[in-house]
């Protein structure tokens, strides 16, 4: 075979590889090289070929050796480096595209394979600059575009990606893929609503991208819009049956709309198909729980530390395992919401009685409630170092009542174990003290940030059915944007909003001793009406969070709570009528306890 018959059997090879016809370029290529066994393009184009088959090992000596005999052709050093990235080798991946891109600056692919690299070596800043970098080489290709907003998003800076994947969608509107990720910068903004008709435009081009499907999915979840969420998620399932995300967000959205028996049962056959995936057992603890296997959901959620969405501590010192406390300093971390801290800092009597020193970080607005635990030596700066403080042991809240093998029988549940300020009190006493009627707090809604608030939380006019209820005052404790909505409640409630003068928890702990009943969503102010010891009334969701399972209307965790729960997701119409009745039961019962003591 002579130079030219080598050059039109490449050639000819190199139409099929393109094409798609693997198996005829291959054996070309192999042809040549029997013959040429250092012709360099047939060794570098059988490599790429390799590696697009996923075979990158087989094809990196054959990249290798092309390099050895033509070192200066820039695709060889990006091939090189593609195969080497595709085996997790990235920082010799990055020194080949970086080989590459000193012989040609402009090569978009090479800046591109370089940024993902990067980010796979954890180095975000750089990976940024390459994929701006290819950007600006090609402003008007809406492709490259998306892709640094992408990597703009994949650093943590959504809020800046939303603009530049703007423009990317402006440059090519009928691409799936940078409406998908569009879609997913200005979700992860936490603009749920503004995500959703970016996600259906994606799939409206793309309706068998799995990635659309899930994002699809994930935004419908997040907006409580379960029924079309559980579709969206099965057909993804469909299209990718051997990808996880599909099935797992589907038992996710089961348990969620309080069908925690067929969620377990699907979390039970993925953990059986991904054995070694962190995220489906941390999802399955979640199912356990709520169906009070205590033991089992404790263990599984642990797995939860192994998940990239969970901060990991970076501290010298070690997790405290349960062993002898005594004479130790145990610091506490607010690994979650401020209701989980109020919740799980039950514990910290538990730990004192063993001899430790308990240290408990939180958030400022939290520390003088928390101060107020029995058994808290300190309170410290909720920071990743723990405040500076000196301790031998940390220990996440949320991952003492598996410690200590909480069981629904040994739940911790002496209240109260958070006490109130009496000269905060005795303001609030004053300031109430001509309101004759029964005095009933009230909180309709959480965080909006928060990833289920959808669920949990209700405009204020869900509550009219109170305001036929006669002889009680309600007082708004409600904070953030939610709590305008107090300027126009509902037609004949007696609503007074006080929000603006809880400054924080501890306003509001005296402001719970003060009132007869506290009635709101599942947000931290009724963990914190519990630990006091108050009367609080919590409206769930069909699918609650896990600690208050599925079947009671008393909780184990506050002897003085009461739940109410939706009969169907979003349901709060027939609960709220529910509670009405129930209030002036309350208020009957209230009156006739005043007449008795007259």
């Amino acid at each position: 075979m002579d130079q030219r018959q080598v050059a039109q059997t490449l050639q000819t090879a190199l139409n099929q590889h393109n094409a798609g016809d693997l198996a005829s370029a291959e054996a070309a290529y192999r042809r040549v090289l029997a013959e040429r066994p250092t012709e360099a393009d047939a060794l570098h184009l059988l490599g790429v070929l390799l590696g697009q088959r996923g075979q990158p090992e087989l094809g990196l000596p054959l990249i290798q050796r092309a390099i050895t005999i033509l070192p200066n052709v820039q695709p060889f050093h990006l091939h090189l480096g593609q195969a080497l990235a595709a085996m997790n080798r990235h920082e010799e991946a990055l020194a080949a595209f970086t080989r590459g891109l000193q012989m040609n600056p402009r090569d978009l692919d090479a800046r591109q394979a370089a940024g993902s690299s990067l980010f796979a070596l954890n180095r975000p800043l750089p990976a940024i600059e390459q994929f701006r970098i290819a950007a600006e080489l090609a402003p008007q290709d809406g492709v490259r575009m998306g892709n640094y907003g992408y990597a703009l998003m994949h650093a943590g800076r959504p809020a800046d990606a939303v603009p530049v994947l703007r423009r990317a969608v402006e440059l090519a509107p009928n691409h799936a893929a940078v409406w998908m990720q569009l879609g997913e910068a200005v979700w992860k903004c936490q603009r749920y609503d503004g995500a959703l008709p970016l996600a259906r435009r994606a799939v409206a081009l793309a309706p068998n991208d799995v990635r659309t499907l899930v994002l699809l999915g994930n935004t419908l979840q997040t907006l409580a819009q379960f029924d079309e969420a559980a579709d969206v998620y099965r057909r993804a399932a469909q299209v990718a049956p051997h990808l996880f995300d599909a099935p797992s967000n589907l038992a996710l959205t089961l348990l969620k709309m309080g069908r925690a028996s067929e969620a377990l049962a699907m979390y039970d056959q993925i953990c059986a198909r991904w054995p070694n995936s962190p995220d489906a057992i941390a999802n399955r603890s979640l199912a356990l729980l709520t169906l009070r296997d205590y033991q089992r959901g404790f263990a599984d959620y642990e797995a939860r530390w192994q998940t990239p969405t969970v901060t990991k501590y970076q501290f010298a010192q070690p997790r405290w395992n349960g062993i002898d406390a005594a004479g130790k300093t145990i610091l506490l971390m607010n690994e979650q919401g401020l209701g989980d801290t109020i919740h799980f800092v039950r514990y910290a009597p538990l730990l004192a009685a063993r001899g430790a020193t308990v240290l408990v970080a939180c958030p400022p607005a939290l520390q003088p409630v928390i101060a107020t635990v029995q058994g808290v030596g300190r309170v410290v700066a909720d920071q990743p170092q723990g405040g500076g403080a000196a301790f031998d042991f940390y220990e996440p809240l949320s991952s003492l009542p598996g410690l200590f093998r909480t069981t629904l029988e040994t739940i911790p549940a002496t209240v109260p174990y958070v006490a109130a300020d009496p000269v905060r009190v005795a303001h609030w006493r004053n300031r109430l003290a001509s309101d004759a009627n029964l005095k009933v707090g009230l909180v309709w809604a959480g965080t909006a940030g928060h990833i289920n608030d959808r669920a949990r939380s209700a405009p204020l006019a869900t509550f009219a059915p109170l305001a036929a209820v006669a002889n009680v005052t309600f007082y708004s404790l409600q904070k953030g944007p939610p709590a305008a909505q107090a300027s126009a409640p509902p037609t004949g409630t007696k609503l007074i909003p006080l929000g603006d003068d809880l400054h924080d928890f501890a306003d509001t702990a005296a402001l719970l001793e003060v009132l007869d009943l506290l009635i709101s969503v599942d947000t931290s102010v009724v963990h914190l009406a519990g630990a006091l010891a108050r009367p609080v009334w919590t409206l769930l969701a069909a699918g609650p969070d896990w600690r208050w399972m599925l079947d009671r209307e008393d909780s184990p965790w506050y002897p003085t709570m009461r739940l109410f729960r939706q009969p169907a997701p979003g349901a709060w119409q027939p609960m709220m009528e529910q509670v009405a009745a129930q209030l002036h039961e309350f208020v009957a019962a209230a009156a006739a306890r005043r007449r008795e003591q007259r």
